[in-house]
């Protein structure tokens, strides 16, 4: 199906869009919340798939509830700390989205303090009437308090390989969180069932300027973790932001501006500038 909304027309598959409308009204009518995991290899197309049903919510809201929340990326956060803090003082409706949570719910590290948090914060937060997207890999590293009674949506995005040699990217599967899904997370060798999933569908894989700058925050993330990691293995006691930062900010401030690249790494202008060459 076509949907159009805020000067956008994009296609969403018609199946999940029906699903999203029964999940929507639970959370506005009845007092609930919802959690959506969305799984899959590197480069398969999550973070977008995220960003459109964060679109296709905020349409749903508008044209079935009369609850305006507008689409941005201003909600989608890299680390828990924020996206707590977001959620907290967020409003009700608000999606939430939780990019790159690979080392926060990596089952390996399941008693690590963030990896508790995390599981305490969902088990505690459904008073707020949120909508959470959960990002990772693989859904077998979230904790299974999570994804056996707070996940509404266990959507795997599908990177193929054409004839061509091209990688095409766009389709998921919509698994029922049935005992075939928790038959495999039990059996923690990253299997999916073979049974057939729910619904299979498509997405469009077109890249916007909201996402270029997404794409954009989450490679400016990447670099301070980088150089954060750097200057503590190397034991160095002068200002970290001396380590090669100033690389760093020079290339997001073309992109960002100075004012957002000065919040992004918690620097005031003027030593914004200071590093910029």
């Amino acid at each position: 199906m076509i949907i159009k909304h805020d000067n956008i027309e994009m296609y969403f598959s018609k199946r999940l869009f029906q699903d999203l409308v029964i999940y929507v009204d639970q959370v506005v009518n009845f007092d609930e919340d919802s959690v959506f995991l969305i799984d899959g290899k590197e480069s398969a197309g999550k973070s977008k798939f995220a960003r459109q049903i964060t679109w296709v919510i905020s349409y749903i809201l508008k044209k079935y509830h009369n609850i305006n929340r507008d689409f941005n990326t201003n909600n989608i956060y890299f680390k828990l700390e924020e996206y707590i803090k977001s959620s907290l003082k967020g409003q009700k409706y608000q999606v939430n989205v939780l990019d790159e949570s690979r080392k926060i719910l990596n089952r390996r590290n399941i008693m690590n303090k963030d990896s508790r948090k995390f599981t305490d914060y969902l088990s505690e937060c459904r008073k707020f009437n949120q909508f959470h997207i959960i990002i990772l890999p693989a859904f077998h590293d979230i904790d299974k308090y999570i994804i056996l009674w707070r996940t509404k949506l266990l959507l795997h995005c599908i990177k193929e390989i054409t004839r061509e040699g091209k990688i095409q990217r766009g389709h998921f599967k919509n698994y029922p969180l049935n005992d075939n899904v928790m038959y495999c997370w039990d059996e923690g060798r990253y299997r999916y069932p073979h049974w057939n999933p729910k619904k299979y569908g498509g997405y469009e894989d077109r890249f916007s300027k909201e996402e270029a700058f997404h794409d954009i925050d989450k490679l400016i993330d990447i670099q301070k973790k980088s150089m954060e990691e750097k200057y503590i293995n190397e034991g160095k006691k002068e200002n970290k932001y001396k380590i090669k930062y100033g690389e760093a900010i020079t290339n997001c401030k073309t992109e960002l501006g100075v004012s957002k690249t000065a919040h992004l790494f918690g620097l005031s202008k003027s030593r914004v500038y200071q590093y910029i060459v």
